[in-house]
This record gives structure tokens, sequence and C-alpha cells, in this order.
């Protein structure tokens, strides 16, 4: 498969939501979205995507550290493949997450109609109100199950190569091992500059990674990632390109990268939406700093492409419901 050459939006043109109930993915409308305690998120190409089963093991252990409840994930995943199926051959931006109950006084969310885990395949669980939710979540054995939404999304269009400006403030994350929490206060970060995002430094000044991907260091001949585990989120397509790496023999190293490395070697952002998207420019505040070219960037960004698989055949193919992502430091 290849980057999309259009920014079509085929059949998903606005955000559609959906909660898990009673066992299905119900629609629903709500006037006000609850907090963001866990949330993964992945490019969906005429329902294939890339390295699913990690986004699948990361968002399930992460909810596994906010909460205690059970929840069906075989179900579940069954769910959002069909409901990524019912949009046939769509660019989507799907989002499933964990939140707390909408804010008090802003409004009960509203069920808009009823569907099953696995069978909704034509009208995308449409129909007539059937009443006011549950705002607060499900009573799951007498406690109160976590709303888990997913939102089906429009995909925004693959960014072919991408500029960076340094954060001169403080890393505003809260959370920063877990994707979700901290989403609101990371735009707000990137809306005070003019590039496609910035670079976020641990108190030190040492690098760590974009607000919405994963930085990937070529120095010296090799790949260079950073070994602050517990500063940055586990990043699936940084895996991806370490998995890679290791089957080509590319050396590749863990260690503290400084400010003052930056534009000594090529970098690539990398994220589930955009793939491996080459840096040609950090602005810092000293000035810009070009940065060079990698001579395989084209093959390493058109192999990303071809790593997206059907999601149904991933869902069906995920046995263990047990595993842990496996993190790049293992």
């Amino acid at each position: 498969m290849k980057a999309p050459e259009t920014t079509t939006v085929m059949a998903a043109e606005m955000t559609v939501e959906y909660r898990w109930q009673g066992g299905q993915f119900v629609r629903f409308e709500r006037a006000a979205a609850g907090e963001i305690l866990v949330a993964d998120s992945w490019r969906s190409e005429a329902t294939r995507a890339a390295a699913f089963d990690y986004h699948v093991a990361r968002f399930e252990d992460a909810v596994a550290r906010v909460s205690q409840t059970r929840f069906d994930w075989p179900a579940i995943w069954r769910g959002v493949a069909a409901l990524i199926a019912a949009e046939g051959a769509a660019s989507l931006f799907p989002r499933i997450s964990v939140e707390t109950s909408s804010a008090p006084g802003e409004g009960a969310d509203i069920a808009t109609g009823t569907g099953t885990g696995t069978d909704m395949a034509t009208d995308r669980g449409m129909g007539k109100s059937t009443g006011k939710g549950n705002p607060s979540g499900t009573l799951i054995d007498g406690a109160l199950e976590p709303p888990l939404v997913l939102a089906i999304r429009p995909c925004p269009s693959a960014r072919e190569f991408t500029s960076l400006t340094v954060y001169d403030g403080l890393d505003p994350r809260q959370s920063p091992q877990i994707k979700g929490p901290d989403i609101a206060r990371l735009a707000a970060a990137k809306a005070t500059v003019g590039t496609d995002d910035i670079i976020l430094r641990d108190a030190d000044g040492v690098v760590l990674e974009a607000s919405t991907g994963a930085l990937v260091h070529w120095l010296d001949r090799q790949i260079v990632l950073s070994n602050r585990f517990d500063r940055q989120l586990a990043s699936v397509t940084q895996r991806q390109v370490y998995d890679r790496a290791l089957e080509l023999e590319i050396p590749v190293s863990f260690r503290a990268v400084r400010p003052e490395e930056l534009g000594r070697g090529p970098l690539w952002f990398v994220n589930a939406v955009h793939g491996v998207s080459p840096v040609l420019e950090i602005h810092t505040a000293d000035g810009p700093i070009a940065i060079p070219e990698h001579p395989q960037e084209a093959e390493w960004r058109d192999w990303w492409w071809t790593t997206l698989q059907p999601i149904d055949a991933t869902v069906t193919s995920l046995q263990d419901r047990h595993r842990t992502h496996p993190a790049l430091h293992d």
C-alpha cells in the first residue's frame, strides 16, 4: 500500500462516537466529553492499519494502570473492526478511549441507536433515539464501569516531511507514559509555534520526543533513540522502525540526546498517522537548523505503508489477552 495521493475522505466526513454498552458499541451524542484517562489512535486506510496488535496491547496495558474494570477485550476489538469495516475504503483516524463521565451540568449523553459488537456492517447503529444514556458509565457486577468510547474520525493527510520547533517551556505532561490525559495540554503547547510539531525536553534539557510522535535520530551511521523511558510514550511506529533496523542489522543505541546534537544527522518524526516523516528543519531560539537527508529515507517511508494490514484479520489472530506492549527497552 502507498500513501494516499489525495486528501479526499471517502466515507467518514464527520466524527461519530460510539460507547461500549451492554456488550456492543452504541452510537451516542453528548454535549460535553469526559476527561480522557487513556486513549489510542491509528491511521486506517480501507480497513488496514500498521502494527494494530501493538496498539491493542498498549491500550489494554494503559487501561489496566488506571482502571480495575474487567473489559471484554476480544468483543471490544471485534466491535472496533466491524465499525471500521462499515466505512469501506475510507481514510480514518479512529480513537478509542476510556474517560471519566461528562462534567456535571454539561448535559447528559443521548443514545441514538443500537448495534452489536460484531454485526454493525451497514447502518453504523443509527436509528431512533432510545432516550438518555448513562453519562457516568455502566454498572458491571455492582461496580461503575468508566465509559469506553470509540470515535470514528476522518484522517488527516499524510505528511511527507516535518518541521519542528524546540519547545522553550517545560514539558507540560503529567502522565508522559500514558497516551490520553495530556492531549489538551500538548495541543496547547503545540499551538504556540508555527511548525508541524514541537520537540519536548526533559528538565535537564535532554531531547525526549515530539508532542504527537516519536523521534528517530541517525548519528554516526546508527539509529539513536532516547533512553528516558519514564518520560516518554512507548511509540508503536518507533517500535516498528526498531524492529526493522534489527532485521537489517542496523546498529541501534539508547542514550540521552542533547539539543546541540540536533542537525548532526538525519532525524525522523514517526507516528501512526504519518508513518516515517523525515524532518527538514528545526527552529530553535538561536535560529533554524537544516536537517540532513538520509539516503534511504524514501525507502523507509514507503516501507511503513506496506506494513498496513487488515484490522479484522489482526483482531482474529489475537489470542493471548494478557500480553504486554513490547516496550523498546525490553
